[in-house]
């Protein structure tokens, strides 16, 4: 696999991050067996891999400091696709889209596109009745910070956090889990379309068949309030995922709530991890798929 100054899956360090302020987020106990597609031909691997539900950035950067990939901005939503977003729905989701994205170019060092990205997250916020995560110092911090990418990454996870208070504050959790759906799924297209051969890229694999657990959450939660008509339509566009995530086998043994060195708490335990190249392109195109959808609209 080759190697360069982007590590892909970081995103996925901020994202979870940004993702652990749900209440959803515990560690998932609902799988579903599927023992005929798991007892094909199809070569299977076991792993066993330690984890850490929404852990800190740095531990994640450390687990995938081997794993880098290059930056690929053709994987980017469009800024252009903004103009297309013409319901409140449309506009939530690509709001944790593009968020997804500018965290990506912002690990990427590509501090100036990001920028750009913050600009049009700002319009859709602003659509959305959402505009206070942009206030004049978040601005004026992005202007002047640029071309330091620890400075924007503090300011994308604040951004991120902003939006999501302001929405618990108008009392809508159907606002809420559609934005986390979009960054989900986005941080998903990222990862599975920047992994490369699948025999040698085992740890990446293994860390996107991970996110299972945290799908699992995001669904069930979703599916407490589906009588909502806007999040019917989500629970309905998510459902070949979840019958994509169903066939991967992921359990957790060990379970364990400790605290980590900057005072966050942390579940940690084992992931026991049974898939096959077969199962892991079904889930990458089922999540192409729903990033079609969901972008091109």
């Amino acid at each position: 696999m080759k190697k360069s100054k982007c590590p892909i899956c970081r995103i996925a360090v901020i994202l979870l991050l940004m993702l652990n302020s749900c209440e959803f987020n515990k560690v998932g106990n609902d799988l579903v067996d599927n023992t005929d597609l798991l007892a094909s031909n199809d070569t299977v691997n076991n792993t066993e891999e330690d984890y850490y539900s929404m852990p800190a950035p740095s531990e994640v950067i450390s687990y995938f400091k081997e794993n880098e990939y290059k930056f690929r901005q053709e994987l980017m939503n469009p800024l252009s696709n903004y103009e297309k977003y013409n319901t409140h729905v449309s506009k939530i989701l690509n709001v944790g889209i593009y968020t997804a994205d500018a965290t990506y170019q912002i690990l990427c060092k590509k501090t100036s596109k990001a920028a750009s990205t913050f600009k049009v997250i700002e319009s859709l916020c602003n659509e959305a009745n959402i505009s206070s995560a942009f206030d004049e110092n978040i601005k004026n911090r992005i202007i002047y910070n640029s071309v330091n990418a620890d400075s924007i990454t503090d300011i994308s996870i604040e951004i991120y956090l902003k939006i999501v208070n302001n929405i618990r504050e108008t009392g809508s959790p159907d606002m809420y889990l559609i934005l986390a759906s979009g960054s989900f799924v986005e941080i998903m297209y990222l990862m599975t379309n920047s992994i490369g051969n699948f025999s040698e890229s085992e740890k990446s694999i293994n860390k996107v068949v991970e996110q299972k657990l945290l799908f699992d959450e995001l669904f069930s939660a979703l599916i407490k309030i589906k009588k909502n008509e806007d999040i019917s339509g989500i629970v309905s566009d998510m459902s070949d995922l979840k019958s994509a995530f169903d066939l991967l086998d992921v359990k957790s043994e060990n379970i364990q709530m400790n605290k980590s060195s900057n005072g966050n708490h942390v579940l940690s335990g084992k992931n026991i991890i049974s898939y096959s190249e077969k199962l892991y392109i079904n889930l990458k195109t089922s999540i192409n798929k729903l990033r079609s959808k969901w972008t091109v609209n």
